[in-house]
C-alpha cells in the first residue's frame, strides 16, 4: 500500500497540535511503559511536545529491536517492541488526521533511518507492519 502525500494549505496549527497530542495520549494509554518518557518531556519542556516524545519513542524502539536480536532475546523487550510497532501500524493505517500521520512519519519513520549497527535487521523486521514498511520502501531507506 502506498500513501500519496499532497500539499494541503491552510491547515489549522492549533488543531494539528491538538491532534498530535491526542496521538501521544493514545500511545501512553495503550502502552503505559511510555509514561516516563511522557512525564520527562513535560518536566523538561514545561509542556508536551509530541514530536520530541515520538522521537524519544523511536530511539527506544531501536534499542528494543537490538535487545530482541541477541541470543537469547529479551522477551519483555520484544513484547514491548511489538506493541509499539502494532500501535503505530494501526494508527498510521487508519489515520484520522494529517497531523497524526505527520508525527508518525517525521518523528518515527524518518528517524528510523539512522546510521550504524543499531539499525541492523530493522528494515526486515518492519515487514511485520505492512503499512509502515510500505512507507519505508517508498520513501525511506
Amino acid at each position: 500500500m502506498s500513501r500519496e502525500w499532497t500539499f494541503r494549505p491552510a491547515r489549522d496549527p492549533g488543531r494539528d497540535r491538538a491532534e498530535s497530542i491526542e496521538l501521544v495520549e493514545q500511545l501512553v494509554a495503550a502502552i503505559p511503559e511510555v509514561r516516563p518518557l511522557f512525564d520527562d518531556n513535560v518536566r523538561i519542556y514545561g509542556e508536551l511536545l509530541p514530536s520530541l516524545l515520538v522521537s524519544d519513542v523511536d530511539r527506544w524502539f531501536v534499542d528494543l529491536h537490538r535487545e530482541c536480536a541477541v541470543d537469547p532475546p529479551s522477551e519483555s523487550s520484544c513484547a514491548l517492541f511489538h506493541r509499539i510497532g502494532d500501535f503505530l501500524e494501526d494508527n498510521y493505517r487508519d489515520l484520522t488526521s494529517d497531523a497524526m500521520g505527520d508525527v508518525i512519519v517525521t518523528c518515527f519513520l524518518e528517524e528510523l533511518q539512522g546510521p550504524g549497527d543499531n539499525h541492523a535487521g530493522l528494515k526486515e523486521t518492519m515487514a511485520r507492519w505492512p503499512t509502515l514498511k510500505a512507507w519505508i520502501d517508498q520513501y525511506g531507506w
